[in-house]
């Protein structure tokens, strides 16, 4: 973490700047890739805004620590985390007007008695981090982040999370930094302008953008993008390697049999993700998978290790497998998952294999000290895989990062990981695919 305001980088001022200036005025959705540091480019565009005036933080539990330690860093400002039970939150609100920030999670916003405190209390600032979380335009939390937006004089949206190609994942985040603003006020006029749909049983479905480069323009007026690769930040060497595992014979042949009746039964399109789990499950626990991850380990005299898994039941078996105890799923609390990663990551940690499932351990951890991240399981789009990756390959990493996938040839599994790099996965023609091939 950078020690005082001056250590700002280019593009992290470049943000500010984009911030501040008109028409925005202090309205924007930033978007950095992990580890390029938001939380403080968010803290200083909204310091400067108004330094002498309250700001609401909206971000989940895991980046309470985040924002305290950058404030206290920093500035040494006053700063309140409501936590706890209701009744502690409820108790913590009413001295939130002490303090200069106020960091609460989303997920409070759905208390009716919690949310009617915090509209009473002026804002200068409202930071809305991992704003993604707020993309469904008709959850609790959305409306009342819109609701809080419009009492506000300046809304700093942040997230390092990909967008999807699909311009309806975007729309809720802008309405809400932006509520004033026309081109926000229609769901449907904003699908007929910028997405192609796909008129199903259930009604129109985007399946992608209308012109891409007319999209592009239109949301270069309202958000900050930057990679690493266009802020010149040093990254390490990545090493990839695919590694494909025959399963039995038996074991095929059940599969085959199993692609058999659900192509002639028909999968509802609601069932569809339910399918490809239906799949994945049968070969998910293939012997020959935990013995070829046991080579990759031995073999290579791997000491820091990360496996990533998608069902937490292959976590689980994957860690007896290796003899490990340390587990990351939802099961574990974010505490003991906060735990985890700083042992991992000490310097007195010579060995050390944490087995993780994606959901529960691919955001706000730094795991770059892991000599090699294997994946015995990939999610089947694109942002868990990438933000799991992305807490090894991070800037200041020594080490070359050497990526594996272990797959069961010929399945599901297959297809999934040759699709890891594609933005967009549409799940019925992955599930199609499979079943037709």
């Amino acid at each position: 973490m950078i020690q005082s305001e001056d250590q700002l980088r280019p593009y992290q001022l470049e943000a500010i700047d984009f911030t501040l200036q008109e028409p925005r005025n202090g309205r924007s959705i930033i978007y950095f890739e992990p580890s390029m540091g938001k939380t403080v480019t968010g803290a200083a565009a909204a310091r400067r805004l108004n330094k002498n005036y309250r700001r609401l933080v909206i971000c989940p539990g895991y980046g309470m620590d985040v924002w305290s330690d950058t404030i206290a860093t920093l500035w040494q400002e006053s700063l309140i985390r409501i936590e706890g039970t209701r009744s502690q939150r409820l108790n913590a609100l009413t001295k939130a007007e002490d303090h200069q920030w106020v960091v609460i999670n989303p997920d409070a916003l759905r208390d009716r008695e919690y949310f009617s405190t915090l509209l009473k209390i002026p804002w200068g600032t409202i930071i809305i981090d991992e704003s993604h979380r707020f993309r469904g335009r008709n959850a609790a939390r959305s409306e009342r982040a819109l609701e809080l937006s419009r009492r506000c004089s300046s809304v700093i949206e942040l997230t390092g999370t990909p967008i999807r190609n699909q311009p309806d994942d975007l729309f809720m985040q802008l309405r809400i930094a932006f509520p004033g603003d026309h081109n926000f006020s229609s769901y449907w006029r904003w699908l007929q302008t910028y997405c192609l749909l796909d008129q199903t049983s259930w009604g129109p479905k985007v399946v992608g953008v209308l012109d891409r480069d007319r999209w592009a323009e239109h949301t270069r007026q309202y958000m900050f993008t930057q990679t690493e690769e266009q802020a010149g930040l040093q990254l390490p060497e990545i090493i990839s390697t695919q590694i494909p595992v025959t399963i039995p014979k038996a074991l095929k042949a059940r599969y085959n049999q199993l692609k058999k009746e659900l192509w002639l039964d028909g999968i509802p399109y609601a069932s569809e993700a339910a399918a490809i789990s239906t799949l994945r499950e049968m070969v998910c626990f293939s012997p020959e998978k935990l013995a070829t991850l046991s080579e990759v380990i031995e073999d290579n005299n791997f000491k820091k290790v990360i496996v990533f898994c998608w069902h937490k039941d292959v976590a689980k078996t994957v860690a007896q497998h290796l003899g490990t105890d340390i587990i990351c799923t939802g099961d574990q609390s974010f505490q003991y998952r906060m735990a985890a990663a700083k042992h991992f990551q000490s310097d007195t940690t010579e060995e050390c294999i944490i087995v993780a499932n994606i959901d529960a351990f691919n955001e706000a951890v730094d795991l770059s000290d892991a000599e090699a991240l294997i994946f015995m399981e990939r999610d089947y789009t694109y942002g868990p895989n990438y933000q799991a990756f992305k807490r090894v390959h991070r800037t200041g990493k020594t080490l070359p990062t050497r990526v594996y996938d272990i797959y069961c040839k010929g399945t599901i599994e297959e297809r999934i990981v040759k699709r890891v790099g594609a933005e967009h996965v549409a799940i019925r023609d992955l599930l199609h695919e499979e079943l037709t091939s």
